[in-house]
This record gives structure tokens, C-alpha cells and sequence, in this order.
């Protein structure tokens, strides 16, 4: 299993920056809006604005520190080393879904996994968080996680949610790098 994201390093460049760079004009648009909206008096429109521009920035925070922890992986040894599997995930799980109504159903084929911790940590914090933060709130989250070795190389982590479902127009696209 590697980390980090697919292509060659001038294919990365080329994608990260043109995202970075329409977060940025987005951002640039929406200060201007909400400079329009106090000139006219519009606490609403401004305070709308504003909270817009606060989401652009989390977003721009975040793809920086993802672009960084990319350029910090190719640095990155890979180490494999045993570890098992439902401690990490039941840990991982404890340690996301605080305070929220949560089961969590884990199938492993093999409980001790030979790989990076690190990797496989990091992965499934990326997943499992995600399922959290975009679960229906009123309703019991349930995180469905089966994890298999497949061969001395390769680990097949599966992890299904019942949250809101991905549009079928949007299903083409959704293995694209980059693409949220």
C-alpha cells in the first residue's frame, strides 16, 4: 500500500495549482461582495459573504496542508511492520465520533497487518472522518469497515457508511485525483 496522491510530480503541480488558484479568486470574490454589501449597509448580505469567505479559507487551509504532507511523503521511508488492525480502527473510531450516536461493524480477514501504520492510519482517519462529518445528524451513524490483505503488498480496506449517497451524475468522477 503507498500513500500520497497518483501521477508524476509536473501533473501534480499542474492540478494543485490550478485548484489552489481558483480557491484563491473565489476567496478574492467573495471579500469583494462582502466590501459591496457593507458599503450598502447589508448586514445580511455581508454577514453571508463573510461566513462564505471563512468556508473558502478552511478550504484553502486544508488543500495547503494536504499538498504538504504530499511533498513530505515522497520524503517518507516506507516501513512495514505488524500491527493489528482493529486496535487501530476501533482507536481511530473512539477518537472521531465523540458525543455522536455511532456503531461501528469491523471485519478483518487477518487482524495483524503488515504495512505502515502510518499509511493505513492516515487513510483510514481521511475516510472515517469524512464519514462522520457527513452523516445525517439526527440518525445513528454506522461505519461498516472490512479490511483484507490481499497479497504480501497490497491491502484492500473497504468502508462503507449509510450517510447521504454520492449523485449518480457524480459517480463517474469520483476516483479522479482531487476530486471531493
Amino acid at each position: 500500500m503507498t500513500g500520497g496522491l497518483p501521477g508524476n510530480p509536473e501533473t501534480v503541480a499542474r492540478v494543485l495549482s490550478h485548484d489552489l488558484a481558483a480557491l484563491i479568486r473565489s476567496a478574492r470574490q467573495l471579500s469583494a461582495y462582502a466590501r459591496e454589501d457593507v458599503l450598502r449597509e447589508d448586514a445580511d448580505a455581508t454577514m453571508h459573504a463573510i461566513g462564505m469567505l471563512d468556508v473558502r479559507l478552511a478550504h484553502i487551509d486544508r488543500f495547503v496542508s494536504e499538498l504538504i504532507r504530499y511533498c513530505r511523503a515522497s520524503e517518507r521511508t516506507y516501513r512495514a511492520e505488524p500491527f493489528s488492525v482493529t486496535d487501530l480502527v476501533q482507536t481511530l473510531f473512539g477518537k472521531i465520533s465523540p458525543g455522536i450516536e455511532a456503531q461501528l461493524h469491523l471485519t478483518c480477514s487477518r487482524d495483524v497487518l503488515i504495512a505502515d501504520p502510518d499509511v493505513v492510519r492516515g487513510t483510514l482517519t481521511e475516510i472515517m472522518t469524512n464519514a462522520v462529518q457527513h452523516h445525517d445528524k439526527p440518525v445513528t451513524l454506522r461505519l461498516d469497515v472490512e479490511v483484507t490483505q490481499v497479497d504480501d503488498e497490497s491491502i484492500c480496506i473497504v468502508i462503507e457508511d449509510y450517510g447521504p449517497c454520492v449523485a449518480d451524475w457524480f459517480i463517474s468522477r469520483i476516483k479522479e485525483p482531487f476530486v471531493k
